[in-house]
């Protein structure tokens, strides 16, 4: 394309990484690239002087399968760097958020896949509230050319409660509340055990209680074809994640203490039945340690 990646912008990004280390305050750098071939992307991060972590969107790109996840994941993995670091994101303010895209399911399990995957993960605001899509208004100049890819239903006001102006103005907000947003708020969500704030503060807790979910090695492990399953290790400390992408329950081989779960699930002496579009995390360390 003509407009984006330019070889001279490298030069650029090296010069940012430069200045923002002569200030010695551990300053990270972000790009923003819209780049979605791994080989080309991963350029952006040059020999470790050009960008911290040049936005990884294989997530946002890849069928939301068992099959489609672990290539995504494991493409990532195979060409970032050793002293790279990865980030993962699954939405942001060009796409249709995920709550729309993958439904109420299919979006826990991508809040646990986020939290769990190696490498920092990114979340767009609204998001952590199960936040719909709003309506195309016209706002958007890339969706005067072409409707469908109006990005004015992601980009409609946060909703923290539900009163007329949902706690973000006073006024007539530029783009119109969104859908469903006098119940996907904060302050409707915040107290409520099942909701998606909840969920959010849960599985980023357990991310910051155990090193292997935070800086741990990560391996997918073969399991049925509607299952995604991995296993992230620090020391002698093992976190193994299960996602079943299909409507139907389904049977895994998983001897772990149950740590977290999203959907139905039942677990059973050395096994675990995933029910339908469920996320579920064990703890495998005693395994770990006798091996």
């Amino acid at each position: 394309m003509w407009d984006v990646g330019h070889e001279d912008a490298h030069e650029v990004h090296r010069r940012i990484r430069k200045l923002a280390e002569e200030y010695e305050r551990g300053i990270v750098t972000i790009g923003e690239i819209h780049e979605f071939d791994p080989k080309k992307w991963i350029s952006y991060y040059g020999s470790d002087d050009e960008l911290n972590m040049p936005f990884n969107y294989q997530l946002m790109v890849a069928d939301w399968t068992a099959k489609g996840v672990r290539e995504a994941i494991e493409t990532v993995e195979s060409v970032v760097p050793e002293w790279g670091w990865i980030n993962w994101t699954m939405g942001n303010h060009d796409e249709i958020r995920v709550a729309s895209r993958l439904g109420d399911l299919g979006a826990r399990q991508a809040a646990v896949l986020l939290a769990t995957l190696r490498g920092t993960p990114f979340m767009y605001y609204g998001d952590e509230l199960g936040m719909l899509n709003g309506m195309n208004q016209g706002r958007d100049p890339w969706g005067d050319n072409v409707s469908f890819l109006s990005r004015d239903g992601c980009r409609t006001p946060m909703q923290w409660d539900s009163s007329e102006g949902v706690g973000f103005t006073d006024g007539e907000p530029w783009i119109p509340i969104g859908p469903d947003h006098d119940r996907r708020n904060v302050e409707n969500e915040k107290d409520d055990p099942e909701s998606f704030l909840s969920l959010y503060r849960r599985r980023l807790a357990l991310r910051r209680s155990r090193p292997s979910l935070r800086s741990g090695s990560i391996r997918c492990i073969d399991a049925p074809p509607d299952v995604l399953l991995y296993e992230r290790r620090e020391g002698l400390e093992a976190t193994t994640v299960g996602l079943n992408f299909s409507a139907d329950p389904v049977q895994v081989h998983q001897p772990g203490d149950l740590l977290f779960a999203t959907g139905e699930h039942e677990e059973h002496p050395g096994s675990a039945m995933l029910g339908p579009h469920s996320a579920v995390v064990w703890d495998t360390s005693d395994i770990l340690e006798r091996t």
